[in-house]
């Protein structure tokens, strides 16, 4: 059975282009699909190194929007290494595409250095959740989990469970101060 890899292109489209020689080099034979954009995933498939490209709607990697419509379909195609590139400014920048990577179900996700493709062989660097976890200072990742929470599905959340508490505290509290029975008043 072939060997399927894919690249997910999240650099600038020449680094992205040695990137992904660098893997068609280095495995000849596997089939390499591209998840891009329209216009860059059409430049690399026209370089002869992707055999497919696979559209990314967004314009940014993110698991919510997008990502919810292309995580299924990528993971019913179970691929055997899933391919991240970063550059010199380090993976810390990369991270929002590796954690999409990672639940992409590849049986190896990894980071390749785009800006160091013309090696003899790609390095490949196994991503791991913990490793930006224990990157992140207390204060980065209170932030990250708040600005995640800060999303306009969550929002909208929110805001329903709030309107249905007071919806059931108004239930309680009207009939307790309305129906309240007149007082005897025991003067005479």
């Amino acid at each position: 059975m072939t060997e399927t890899v894919l690249f997910v292109r999240c650099v600038p489209q020449p680094l992205a282009q040695r990137a992904l020689r660098a893997i068609r080099r280095a495995r000849p034979h596997a089939r390499i699909d591209v998840l891009s954009n329209g216009a860059a995933g059409a430049a690399l498939a026209a370089s002869g190194d992707a055999d497919a490209v696979l559209e990314y709607p967004g314009t940014t990697y993110t698991l919510l929007g997008p990502g919810v419509r292309v995580l299924p379909r990528l993971r019913r195609r179970r691929y055997d290494l899933v391919v991240v590139p970063y550059t010199s400014r380090g993976r810390e920048a990369f991270w929002n595409v590796a954690r999409l990577a990672l639940l992409a179900g590849g049986r190896a996700t990894v980071w390749q250095r785009a800006d160091a493709a013309d090696a003899p062989a790609p390095e490949w660097i196994p991503v791991r959740l913990r490793d930006w976890w224990q990157s992140q200072s207390p204060a980065a990742r209170v932030r990250a989990a708040l600005l995640r929470l800060l999303t306009a599905p969550a929002l909208v959340v929110a805001y329903g469970v709030a309107m249905l508490v007071l919806a059931a505290a108004a239930l309680v509290l009207i009939p307790a101060v309305w129906l309240k029975p007149a007082s005897t008043g025991g003067r005479s």
